[in-house]
């Protein structure tokens, strides 16, 4: 979308942008995703994080989205404890 907007090529644009920014489109927003996600959970009083557990399923699937879901929100600081149901 963004090289849309630029009347560019995807290829060229994202080759300028990592010249110039040192990141890809793509991780460039992931970036400012999780900095802004850290910012809300300070602001909601929740400077350090906070823990939490998450129950998921005996299933393969269901285990290794919980364990996705748990990386995901470690990155912010919130510590997910998967718990399996059987």
């Amino acid at each position: 979308s963004m090289a849309q907007y630029c009347h560019l090529s995807s290829d060229y644009f994202s080759h300028q942008f990592k010249e110039n920014t040192g990141s890809s489109p793509i991780q460039f927003l992931y970036n400012l995703r999780i900095e802004k996600a850290k910012e809300l959970l300070a602001e909601a009083g929740y400077p350090d994080g906070f823990s939490c557990r998450y129950h998921v399923g005996h299933m393969a699937v269901r285990q290794a989205y919980g364990e996705f879901f748990a990386n995901a929100l470690g990155q912010i600081g919130i510590d997910v404890e998967i718990l399996l149901h059987r």
